[in-house]
């Protein structure tokens, strides 16, 4: 029994860092990936919620930008520098597969200025992501290349695909 709250307290703290309630990052554009200070991390499913992978500040409970499963999708969620002007698309890139994604406000997010495009779960960029561990994400004047630089990260990435793989495309 205090292994599972143990188990649950655990999941619990890594949900929270992982979904910032205290509000987004707040940088210049692509600063946390040029700087190093960025860094993916897979959060499970639980009761309440479904299988997430953030990148966000290591560390910290600052949140960029998160997918979230939701079979037959994924939401791509985005916090955009403030001050930003409201992008139309999202544009990925990983290996030979690319993608443009419309984007829209999402229903409710904590308040916070957020962008949410939809994709196939089966989507050739994430297969692409989980495969090679690059990505290269456009969302209006902001480009990142958030590829994976540690095995840990990498491990995030498959474990996310895992979760949420969606059918095989064909």
């Amino acid at each position: 029994m205090t292994r599972s709250i143990t188990i649950l307290a655990l999941a619990g703290a890594s949900l929270l860092a992982a979904c910032s309630t205290t509000g987004p990052m707040r940088t210049a554009p692509a600063a946390p990936a040029q700087a190093g200070g960025g860094s993916w991390a897979y959060v499970a499913a639980n009761r309440a919620e479904t299988a997430k992978l953030a990148y966000g500040i290591a560390g910290t409970d600052a949140v960029g930008l998160m997918f979230q499963c939701a079979l037959p999708q994924v939401r791509l969620i985005f916090f955009p520098p403030e001050g930003e002007p409201v992008a139309k698309a999202a544009h990925m890139a990983s290996g030979k597969a690319k993608g443009s994604y419309p984007l829209s406000a999402p229903k409710a997010d904590g308040g916070y200025p957020a962008l949410e495009a939809r994709l196939a779960a089966a989507d050739p960029v994430l297969n692409s992501f989980a495969a090679t561990g690059q990505l290269t994400l456009s969302i209006g004047r902001d480009t990142r290349n958030l590829d994976t630089r540690a095995e840990r990260e990498r491990a995030a990435v498959r474990a996310f695909r895992g979760a949420c793989a969606g059918p095989k495309s064909p």
